[in-house]
């Protein structure tokens, strides 16, 4: 069962831009199309910002946050304390930090990665990671996230649909490996452009048949929120309607 839709906050910056309009006012355009959620950055999420949400009925559903594995563990520590205190004010199940500068540094990692998540569950906080499609991210493919996965066993997962096509894996492929873990959904589409490159596109019109991997995943039980990413795209309030749109059109086994 579908509890809800989540937008992104760079993708209201962007409708921002395009229109000339608030925060406040883009807020009001995406919870006028059913959004009831957002998935926000840390740095961005102001008291302001949470305030122009909360004003227009948009709960907090992910914080996600970078931080360089380059930096001693206890600043790593402090960072993602931060990150899950926000979290549990904000009211939001899931934290997504994303490490940057991994070489070398994956044991390390791990086990920061397992005390915190271990402190964020406690305040009634799940923290998720992403296949992110980045070259330098070892989690950028199935095998990737699955390592940090098995090596932090408090850790989940957050599917990014469009994201594994930038591996040569298929949804799947990723979807019978990582399964078990998975809590969280970023739907994503992607569609191939004449010179080969993958371009974002709503949900439902790309080449990826992600609306019956959607209808798939509900007619198994899934129950959560749905984030709907879209982005860039040079009209973002039309994006949004229609990603929207389309999942909400499903029929899902009764």
């Amino acid at each position: 069962m579908i509890r809800g839709f989540a937008n992104f906050d760079f993708q209201l910056f962007d409708l921002m831009k395009q229109e000339k309009i608030s925060l406040s006012e883009a807020c009001a355009v995406v919870r006028s199309f059913g959004y009831t959620h957002m998935e926000v950055g840390f740095c961005t999420l102001t008291d302001d910002a949470l305030a122009a949400y909360r004003k227009n009925g948009l709960a907090i559903s992910n914080i996600f946050t970078w931080f360089s594995c380059n930096d001693p563990a206890e600043k790593i520590c402090a960072a993602l304390d931060a990150l899950i205190l926000k979290a549990a004010e904000a009211e939001s199940p899931f934290v997504m930090p994303l490490p940057e500068d991994e070489e070398g540094n994956l044991d390390m990692i791990w086990q920061t990665l397992q005390s915190r998540a271990d402190l964020a569950a406690s305040h009634g906080v799940t923290m998720i990671l992403e296949d992110f499609d980045y070259a330098k991210r070892t989690y950028n493919n199935i095998a990737g996230l699955r390592a940090y996965l098995d090596h932090v066993p408090a850790l989940k997962c957050c599917f990014d649909t469009g994201n594994f096509i930038s591996a040569g894996e298929t949804l799947d492929d990723a979807w019978s490996q990582l399964k078990t873990d998975t809590v969280h959904f970023h739907l994503k589409d992607r569609k191939r452009a004449p010179d080969g490159s993958l371009q974002s596109t709503p949900v439902g019109t790309g080449d990826l048949g992600l609306l019956d991997f959607v209808r798939a995943r509900l007619d198994e039980g899934f129950s959560g929120i749905l984030a709907l990413e879209q982005s860039p795209m040079e009209n973002q309030r039309e994006a949004s309607r229609i990603s929207i749109e389309n999942v909400k059109k499903l029929k899902v086994k009764s």
